[in-house]
C-alpha cells in the first residue's frame, strides 16, 4: 500500500500486491512440484533454529536433488551471514532462492537475491535502479506471523561490526511467491506463538493509528 501525492497535494490510494500469496498445508509433499515451476537448481536460506524443526528436515531431504547452495542467517539479517551466504551462491549457478524462517531469514533473502543478480554489495541496495528486476526468483515460506516480510518491499541489513541497522524499501525486493503452511504452528512452541501473535497485534494497531499512510482499504483489513 503506498501513498501518492500530486503537486496540489492531493493524494490517491495504490493498491499494489504483485507478490503472489498461497495458504497451504503439508508443503513438504508439494514443494517439489511448486520449485520446480520455477527452476530446477535451488539456494536454501534459513538459521539454525529452523534447521531444527522437522517440518524444515522434511522440505530440505525432498529438495535433496535440487539444493545447490544453503545460506544461514546467524543474527537478524546480519551483514556477515549475507554476505558468507552470496558468497556461496556465487559458487553455483541458481534458479530460485527458497527462504525458510522468520522475518530476519526473509528479509535476508531479499538482500541476497538482489545482490547476486545486480552485482550490488549489500549495504548499496538503496542506490539501485528502482525499476531493476532480478532473474532469480524468491520463494518464501514464513515460519512465524507478525512481520509480513514474506509478502512486502522492505528489508533490513544489520551490521554488527559497525552496531548499525540499515532498511531498504525498494519495488525488487518484493518475492516471486509467498507460502504460508499451517503445518509450521504445529512444531511452534506455545510461549513462541504468544510472542508472535503480540508482534502481530502491535503491526496491526500501529496500522490501524497512523495518520499518514491510512486507507479504506487498511482499515478494512484492521478491523477485522
Amino acid at each position: 500500500m503506498h501513498r501518492f501525492y500530486s503537486d496540489i497535494e492531493q493524494c490517491f490510494w495504490k493498491f499494489d500486491c504483485s507478490c503472489k500469496l498461497i495458504f497451504t498445508d503439508f508443503l513438504a509433499d508439494k514443494i517439489v512440484g511448486i520449485i520446480e515451476k520455477f527452476g530446477k537448481r535451488v539456494g536454501i536460506v534459513t538459521d539454525h533454529g529452523v534447521e531444527k524443526l522437522n517440518y524444515y528436515t522434511n522440505i530440505h531431504k525432498n529438495l535433496k536433488d535440487l539444493c545447490q547452495a544453503e545460506g544461514h542467517i546467524k543474527y537478524e539479517s546480519d551483514l556477515e551471514s549475507i554476505q558468507a551466504a552470496i558468497k556461496n551462491f556465487k559458487k553455483v549457478k541458481i534458479d530460485v532462492i527458497l527462504a525458510i524462517g522468520g522475518g530476519s531469514v526473509l528479509d535476508a533473502a531479499k538482500i541476497i537475491r538482489t545482490s547476486l543478480c545486480s552485482g550490488v554489495a549489500p549495504s548499496n541496495l538503496g542506490q539501485l535502479d528502482p525499476n531493476f528486476i532480478n532473474n532469480i526468483k524468491l520463494v518464501t515460506v514464513p515460519t512465524t506471523f507478525g512481520t509480513g516480510s514474506e509478502v512486502n518491499l522492505y528489508a533490513h541489513i544489520n551490521d554488527l561490526e559497525a552496531k548499525t541497522k540499515m532498511a531498504i524499501k525498494r519495488g525488487f525486493l518484493l518475492p516471486d511467491l509467498a507460502l504460508v503452511d499451517s503445518q509450521v504452528s504445529m512444531e511452534t512452541p506455545a510461549d513462541k506463538k504468544r510472542i508472535f501473535a503480540v508482534d502481530a497485534f502491535v503491526h496491526a494497531l500501529e496500522a490501524f493509528t497512523l495518520k499518514r499512510e491510512r486507507s479504506p482499504i487498511i482499515d478494512i483489513i484492521l478491523e477485522k
